[in-house]
């Protein structure tokens, strides 16, 4: 008798579509950063933040700077926050597709 230790795996085609969906979801992540960096950058800059936000807390400094900030700040703000929710969804991808390395 021979002991069949097989492990089954997904079938390729569901394995294929979930690195694609990785692969993708981390190209955006990367654009994403380029256009928070450009955007930083322009606002350290260029920009000014008002003096009304001056010592207050994170989350209301963040509040303010969505709702009453100037554009270029507002947008920073809001694209690091997608770029925080980005990067959750690729480490949940990336557990539940079970790749050692996606270059293989």
């Amino acid at each position: 008798m021979q002991n069949d230790t097989r492990v089954t795996a997904a079938p390729a085609g569901a394995a294929a579509r979930s690195d694609r969906a990785l692969r993708i979801t981390a190209f955006f992540a990367v654009v994403m950063i380029l256009i928070q960096f450009g955007l930083g950058m322009w606002q350290n800059l260029y920009g000014s933040v008002p003096a009304s936000d001056n010592g207050k807390g994170a989350f209301t400094a963040f509040g303010d700077a969505v709702t009453n900030g100037p554009a270029v700040l507002a947008t920073h703000a809001v694209l690091g926050t997608l770029l925080l929710l980005t990067g959750l969804v690729i480490v949940i991808r990336s557990i539940v597709s079970r790749r050692a390395a996606m270059g293989q």
